[in-house]
This record gives C-alpha cells, sequence and structure tokens, in this order.
C-alpha cells in the first residue's frame, strides 16, 4: 500500500483550535489524544514566552483511497495552491478558482477535517489559512 508524507505547519492561533478538537476527542473517550494535548499545551506556552511559534509535524498514514483520492484532482490541487498563496476570504478563493462558492466551501471543510487548513473567522468572512505546506 502506498504512504502519503503529510508535513503541517502550525501557529500559535492553529494550535489553539487543534487544542479544542483534541479536548473533544478526549471527552468523547479517545484516551490517546491525552498526550497529543500534553503536547499541544507546552508549545502553547512556549510559544506565549516567544511571542510567536511555529512548530512542524510530519505524519507518514497509509494511503486510503476513499479518503485521500480526492486530494490528487485538479480542482483540490489548484484550491490548495491558491491558499498557500494567500487569499482573504473564500469568495475571493472561489473567484481565483473559478468555481462556485458553494462547492469552494464543501472542499474546504472537508480539507479542514483532514487538518490541511484552518479556516479563520474574521468578522462576517471566513478565511482559509494552509496548515499543510507539504504533501
Amino acid at each position: 500500500m502506498p504512504l502519503l508524507k503529510i508535513v503541517r505547519r502550525y501557529n500559535l492561533q492553529s494550535l489553539e483550535r487543534r487544542k479544542w478538537r483534541v479536548m473533544e476527542r478526549i471527552a468523547d473517550g479517545d484516551e490517546t489524544a491525552v498526550h497529543e494535548l500534553e503536547l499541544i499545551e507546552t508549545l502553547l506556552k512556549l510559544g506565549e514566552e516567544e511571542g510567536e511559534l511555529e512548530y512542524y509535524e510530519e505524519e507518514v498514514v497509509a494511503y486510503d483511497p476513499k479518503l485521500h483520492s480526492k486530494l490528487f484532482t485538479y480542482n483540490t490541487i489548484k484550491l490548495l495552491k491558491t491558499i498557500l498563496d494567500g487569499v482573504e476570504s473564500i469568495s475571493e478563493c472561489a473567484r481565483k478558482v473559478h468555481r462556485n462558492v458553494s462547492n469552494v466551501w464543501k472542499d474546504l471543510k472537508w480539507l479542514e477535517k483532514l487538518d490541511f487548513i484552518m479556516l479563520y473567522r474574521d468578522g462576517k468572512f471566513s478565511k482559509p489559512i494552509p496548515i499543510v505546506v507539504e504533501y
């Protein structure tokens, strides 16, 4: 089975968001997430002391066609590249990739669930922020 190497870059903001998701997993009974929560809390303390933080995490996962095949479609690759180049809103992102906003929104929610991006709410707009820097 092929393997995927995924490299994620976290900053204070994305680590804080990840902390809440890990806490939800623990509340649902996932005891394996306790160590992950401890690491995140240590990184957050370090980041607060330093004023900023960049943390890179590398993960190797088995390629699951049901889950990962969509990552390699033209639309998804173009969407990720556009987000990495920088956009201010989902609407701007949709315009740049020449797609319908609702379809882009669905893809962004899927990418957020995979922890490839973070959707940051800024007023009435959501801004996609990249987490994955290599896959």
